[in-house]
């Protein structure tokens, strides 16, 4: 069993630290959270850049807001497809 974790890594100029600067551990055995994990841009227009994270065994997708110091470790935003035959949080975010 799996819950899954997703991890972020922070860059500057002189390249990406050598370990995980944002960890999010799955909140459930079997949750699988970060199947797919990707940057999103400022999709609430603060001017930090935010990830959404995919949960393949719920069929969710959580929004992790960025800040001055990171990423949040709490997600903000929680998108859910009832229809499991759909694919939803389960394929590539592209």
């Amino acid at each position: 069993m799996t819950s899954g974790v997703a991890y972020g890594w922070y860059g500057s100029s002189t390249g990406l630290n050598s370990n995980p600067s944002w960890i999010v551990p799955g909140l459930s055995p079997n949750f699988y959270l970060g199947f797919n994990t990707k940057g999103i841009g400022d999709v609430d227009g603060d001017g930090f850049d935010d990830v959404i994270v995919s949960a393949m065994s719920n069929y969710h997708a959580y929004v992790y807001r960025g800040s001055a110091s990171g990423l949040a470790t709490s997600f903000t935003r929680n998108y859910y497809q009832a229809d499991p035959s759909s694919g939803f949080g389960t394929g590539w975010l592209d």
